[in-house]
This record gives structure tokens, C-alpha cells and sequence, in this order.
């Protein structure tokens, strides 16, 4: 009976630990270009966040982020994951894609400006904060890829 017991508890446990971290990453409506690229964004964080807090295999993790991202962003990433280890990160609770706008658009290269509201949990507790960021995405055919992300 003990055994069923802490057996619930830990799938009940994991259950709400993963509605936590994934029930809020939402987005804003736009057209069809912003709600690709603020997907992006969001998928970007969950394999970030699986690769700081679940330990994935690099090799993993590069396969994850090289079907999102291209250089220098994907080099850049791996780079900053290297060497890192869960205790020096603060883990994305949720995140809120408050506003996405397409600001240029050349060929096959396009410029968003993309505010996003992070829910957190650092050393100190549970914060919110809000960012905007500047990205650039690549298209090749239909799939669409992040190339560079700068906070404005």
C-alpha cells in the first residue's frame, strides 16, 4: 500500500511539475509570419530549458535547436550551454509573448520585434519580468528559422 502511495504522489508530482513549466507558453494572435516566429521563440526556450534542467545530451540538444535555428544563433546558443550547469540559470516558469511585430522584410530574411513576459524562478524567489527582443528569422521553402536574437 506504501508503494502505491509514493508511486501516485511522484506521478502526480510530475504531472503538475509539467503543467507548470508548458501550460503557459502562449502567444499573441498576428499574422501568420509573427505566430511562426513567436513559436519559434517559445520552442527555443523549452529546448533551453530541458537542456539546463533535465541534463539532454548535447548532441541532442544541437539537433533540437539545428531544426529551429541556424548560425551564428545556433553557435551562439551552444556556445552559452557549454560549461553551464542548472545551478547558475533561473528556470522559466512561463513565458508570454505579449506583442509580435514583423518590422522588415527582405527576400528570405525577416525582422521581428517581439515582447515577452517571463515568469521565473531564481535564488530569491519567483519574478516577472518583460523584455523585447529583436530577431531575424531565415526561411528556406516553408520552414521558417531563427538566425540572430538581440534585446532592444
Amino acid at each position: 500500500m506504501k508503494k502505491k502511495t509514493i508511486r501516485s504522489v511522484r506521478i502526480l508530482f510530475l504531472t503538475v511539475s509539467a503543467a507548470l513549466i508548458f501550460s503557459g507558453f502562449t502567444r499573441t494572435t498576428g499574422t501568420e509570419d509573427e505566430a511562426a516566429a513567436s513559436e519559434l521563440m517559445q520552442k527555443r526556450t523549452e529546448i533551453l530549458q530541458r537542456a539546463v534542467f533535465c541534463s539532454s545530451e548535447q548532441a541532442d540538444v544541437y539537433s533540437q535547436l539545428a531544426a529551429i535555428e541556424t548560425h551564428p544563433l545556433l553557435e551562439d546558443d551552444m556556445k552559452s550551454l557549454s560549461g553551464l550547469y542548472s545551478g547558475e540559470k533561473d528556470k522559466v516558469i512561463n513565458m508570454k509573448i505579449v506583442r509580435c511585430t514583423l518590422t522588415s522584410k527582405k527576400s528570405a530574411v525577416r525582422f521581428y520585434d517581439i515582447t515577452v513576459r517571463w515568469y521565473m524562478l531564481g535564488k530569491n524567489g519567483y519574478y516577472t519580468e518583460q523584455n523585447t527582443y529583436r530577431i531575424r528569422t531565415s526561411t528556406s521553402g516553408a520552414d521558417m528559422s531563427l538566425s540572430s536574437l538581440q534585446m532592444i
